[in-house]
């Protein structure tokens, strides 16, 4: 009898002893779980994208958006900002538009704060046309100086529409290999990195995509400028359009939105090559709560959803009851009920993934 007891009482210090968290368990968590992290991160507009890149975006570092047209780059640093100035009001928010497609009517209808963000003008002290990489840098250097420890978002929209001031002095029908802008970029950054990382201003690079003419196997897509953010940018996220979403009412038809497919290529602060989906609906923005539910099916987490109300079969029809019918409030409540949900599952999953010891 005192042996069985004995041996009953081994046996539950070994299955408490399991359960507690190990170091090593611990150093796996810091993957997952953004709290762990000793960095300033602010969301993207999207809970399920946050868990991709890690946290979110983050301050002090350089992010580097790439995708075709259409894909919602910059949606991204549109809700990028509102988070921004969310979470730091007194903050600074930079947008450097050098593509001249910006409406800013169109993004404060999205909830942009354009009143609070500054609008630079890419000119020469002359009055003429500056839109180069030299002016970006001069402007970053000239930002970084005026922050004294304000956080800053800082968004260049996009790099392939700047020049370089030689390019600019060379006639169009000059001959040229066309690298000068990758040598700058790459000077650029190496003059940049270090203030960057030093202060807490987030440099987001939006970048367009050019076809690899010629190419029979691996990546067929590339991003113009040089290979420079390839290894300064602590998220390299890539965009693909994957389809549209379409709407009937009163038997018209109509494209309403586009679905997404994001992939973090390299991630500095998460595990990387992680991808999510998520639909934009036009005149709303990323539809969070759609990409949560969907992910979450997907993950077999039906019961869960049920209890706060979501089926399979219904969830289309109450998003876009709660959102035309002006339910906000009933709407973040669900939102904060699937973040909580989604941020829990993708940890589950994750830390399925890596190993239970460290290496050293």
């Amino acid at each position: 009898m005192a042996t069985r007891k004995l041996l009953k009482a081994a046996a539950d210090v070994a299955r408490s002893a399991r359960k507690r968290t190990t170091p090593t368990e611990a150093a796996s968590t810091y993957f997952v779980t953004p709290d762990d992290k000793s960095l300033e991160f602010f969301s993207s507009g999207c809970q399920l994208l946050d868990l991709v890149l890690g946290g979110g975006w983050c301050l002090g570092r350089m992010e580097n958006i790439i995708g075709d047209k259409s894909t919602g780059k910059t949606l991204l640093a549109e809700e990028g900002s509102v988070n921004f100035h969310n979470t730091w009001p007194e903050g600074v928010i930079r947008y450097v538009e050098a593509e001249s497609a910006f409406d800013k009517g169109y993004a404060a209808a999205l909830g942009m704060p354009v009143e609070s963000i500054e609008f630079p003008q890419l000119v020469t002290p002359k009055g003429e046309n500056d839109r180069t990489v030299e002016w970006v840098f001069d402007d970053i250097t000239a930002t970084l100086e005026r922050l004294k420890g304000r956080p800053c978002l800082y968004i260049v929209d996009s790099l392939d529409a700047l020049s370089d001031r030689e390019e600019l002095k060379r006639d169009m029908a000059a001959g040229t290999y066309g690298t000068q802008k990758a040598k700058r970029l790459g000077e650029m950054f190496r003059r940049l990195v270090g203030d960057i990382e030093k202060s807490r201003m987030c440099l987001v690079i939006i970048s367009q995509i050019r076809d690899k003419i010629g190419v029979t196997f691996g990546e067929t897509k590339m991003r113009a400028g040089g290979h420079a953010m390839d290894f300064y940018a602590t998220h390299c996220l890539w965009l693909a359009h994957i389809g549209t979403i379409k709407r009937t009412v009163s038997g018209i038809e109509r494209i309403v939105g586009v679905d997404v497919r994001a992939k973090c290529k390299k991630n500095k602060v998460g595990l990387p090559f992680r991808e999510c989906d998520f639909q934009i609906l036009f005149g709303w923005g990323v539809d969070e709560e759609t990409a949560a539910i969907e992910w979450l099916l997907s993950a077999k987490r039906d019961e869960p959803l049920r209890e706060l109300g979501v089926s399979k079969s219904g969830y289309v029809a109450l998003l876009r009851s709660l959102r035309d019918s002006g339910k906000r409030v009933e709407l973040r409540e669900l939102n904060t009920q699937l973040r909580e949900l989604v941020g829990r599952t993708w940890r589950e999953i994750e830390m399925t993934f890596l190993p239970t010891i460290r290496k050293y």
